[in-house]
């Protein structure tokens, strides 16, 4: 708040004060200080951005496509922007018209790693598992070593039955960083359930436990 009394055309400011009253459930309030970022700055993406997801996460997507629309509009092509448009609409099932923004989001930035991942994991799930797979190798090109992407590749290898493949990438990631080993365990170990190998699954899920990020320990728990 005082950082926008000491600059009122300051958007990233009215955006931060935004996501939090958003965070704490206060909607109009939030919609009131996204309004403020936007007069003060409209080629802020984040804050169009922010604003938008807000509506998306209310279940309001014509809202939301409409600010995703006004930000894509009104400012430079913005990689996170058109991808957390494109996640949306491939949320609802508009696949076409995910793909499309999802290329837009690439074209903007093709190193941008969270564009990649959510595009290549939503043609996995529709069965496209060859562009994902092209996709993750492109991002991998860029970043060899993002635990993400890696993560991903093992996932599309799973989905097209290469299950040596697959466990190879995840043991390979279980020997990373905490929150990479987690999610590695608990994907092994459902990789491994789902082949009635169920030793060897108690095995991962334990593993998964152990590690240091809640998320993980819960899913793996579970």
């Amino acid at each position: 708040e005082r950082a926008t009394q000491v600059d009122e055309n300051h958007a990233p400011a009215w955006q931060a004060w935004a996501c939090f009253e958003s965070a704490r459930r206060r909607t109009e309030r939030a919609r009131e200080l996204f309004r403020n970022a936007v007069a003060a700055d409209p080629t802020h993406a984040p804050s169009w951005q922010a604003w938008a997801l807000l509506e998306a996460e209310l279940g309001r997507t014509r809202e939301a496509r409409k600010l995703f629309g006004r930000g894509a509009t009104c400012c430079k092509p913005h990689a996170p922007l058109l991808a957390a448009w494109a996640s949306m609409e491939s949320r609802i099932g508009r696949i076409e018209e995910a793909r499309m923004l999802f290329l837009r989001a690439h074209e903007a930035d093709e190193k941008h790693a969270p564009t990649i991942l959510q595009w290549s994991a939503m043609e996995r799930r529709v069965g496209a598992t060859g562009e994902a797979k092209r996709l993750l190798a492109k991002g991998l090109h860029h970043h060899s070593q993002n635990t993400h992407l890696l993560h991903g590749m093992a996932l599309v290898e799973k989905a097209e039955g290469n299950l040596d493949a697959a466990r190879q990438q995840l043991m390979e990631l279980t020997k990373g960083g905490a929150k990479a080993r987690g999610v590695a365990f608990h994907a092994l170990g459902k990789l491994e359930a789902e082949q009635g190998n169920f030793h060897k699954a108690r095995v991962a899920y334990q593993q998964g436990i152990k590690q240091g990020d809640d998320s993980c320990r819960v899913k793996c728990y579970l």
